[in-house]
């Protein structure tokens, strides 16, 4: 397998060792999936900077990207690798709402709450370009953000009256895609046709037609896989299509790494051919928090050991992992957008025992309990 450096690889590594732990967790789901490993990995790297050198949770962490090693030098180069990776993407897709031509991609950090500390938020400032807020006062706030890193595209993250404590911190990754396809689909030609749901089941849908193109094509026995490239090459869009009709499950299960190694990595010649392609749009949502301990990563849901020291000064545990995702394909391109919403709750250390002495003059008050003193008395010798 070549690639053009180690910070190639181990950026690769990461983040699709990570969507095959996310399709594994999800394996059980009936019906359509949809996520965006780009947006969880985001998430959970903005968590685990705020893990210490030693604690186990950055371990744990560490091991879901499947990072081993010098736990130090390794943090501080995948910090390196994905923020120049995505400066690179950026820098060379980002394009106005007003052209319909150019690629957009569009990638969004925040970081919500009072408890945390200043070294925190300047290093996650500084290497992804977060933006920080106090507790949000309520979901609203917290959606009309997404929406604006969204271009309008995922709306409602939260429920908009969702209420967050005082003591809430919030770790917010966002994605935006939108791109053009460089051989674009003919409306004239989509029209209602079959898709098979289930190995009897059919439903009629739009699909889009193109005859007399050529197209990146590979096959193996299992499936065949086009490219659809869009107009800013470094984009595209893979499709798989298993030469049977299978469930996620039976899916996920014949796609191993290696597998996903060839369709992502391995290219081919163009080849003439007839494609024909449903339009979709797909929203999903679900939560992370048991997919994450399934794979090992428990110690961040346990103040007591969740070794967040880095991220702020009180104990601090997660308490939930929120992800939305949709995406549009239509005959002109695809626009996809995700959100990734890590919620802590930081702890207030206990104050220390106190002492009451009464050893000295005091006042001793009979009240009801809406505050109507009906004796008071102020005692200077209580001999």
């Amino acid at each position: 397998m070549y690639f053009e450096s180690d910070q190639d690889a181990l950026l690769y590594k990461s983040v699709t060792s990570i969507s095959t732990k996310l399709s594994k967790y999800l394996s059980a789901q009936e019906g359509n999936v949809l996520y965006s490993p780009l947006s969880i990995s985001l998430a959970l790297l903005l968590l685990l900077n705020g893990t210490s050198e030693q604690a186990e949770s950055r371990d744990e962490l560490l091991a879901y990207f499947s990072i081993e090693g010098d736990k130090c030098g390794q943090l501080a180069q995948l910090n390196s690798v994905i923020s120049t990776s995505l400066k690179e993407y950026l820098s060379q897709s980002v394009g106005g709402t007003e052209d319909k031509e150019h690629t957009e991609f569009i990638v969004g950090n925040s970081l919500w709450g009072n408890h945390v500390l200043p070294s925190y938020a300047d290093k996650i400032q500084r290497l992804f370009e977060a933006e920080g807020f106090p507790v949000p006062k309520n979901g609203k706030e917290v959606n009309d953000w997404i929406e604006r890193k969204t271009n309008g595209h995922l709306k409602q993250f939260f429920e908009d009256d969702k209420r967050f404590s005082h003591n809430s911190v919030m770790l917010l990754n966002s994605v935006y895609f939108r791109g053009t396809w460089a051989k674009s689909f003919d409306p004239v030609h989509t029209r209602s046709g079959e898709f098979s749901t289930g190995k009897t089941q059919k439903v009629q849908t739009s699909m889009m037609h193109s005859d007399g193109k050529k197209w990146e094509y590979k096959e193996t026995e299992k499936y065949q896989v086009l490219r659809l490239p869009y107009n800013e090459e470094k984009f595209s869009a893979s499709i798989v299509l298993p030469r049977e009709v299978l469930t996620f499950q039976e899916a996920e299960s014949m796609m191993t790494q290696e597998e996903w190694d060839f369709v992502y990595l391995q290219r081919s010649m163009d080849r003439e051919g007839s494609v024909v392609l449903p339009k979709f749009d797909l929203e999903l949502s679900f939560q992370l928090k048991e997919g994450l301990e399934q794979f090992g990563v428990k110690k961040v849901f346990d103040r007591t050991v969740s070794g967040l020291n880095e991220l702020s000064a009180l104990p601090i545990e997660v308490k939930e992992i929120h992800h939305k995702c949709r995406i549009q394909v239509d005959e002109t391109g695809s626009t996809a957008s995700a959100a990734t919403a890590i919620l802590m709750v930081a702890f207030c250390l206990p104050p220390p025992p106190f002492r009451f002495e009464c050893n000295r003059p005091f006042y001793f008050v009979i009240h009801t309990d809406r505050g109507i003193p009906l004796f008071v008395s102020y005692i200077q010798n209580p001999q």
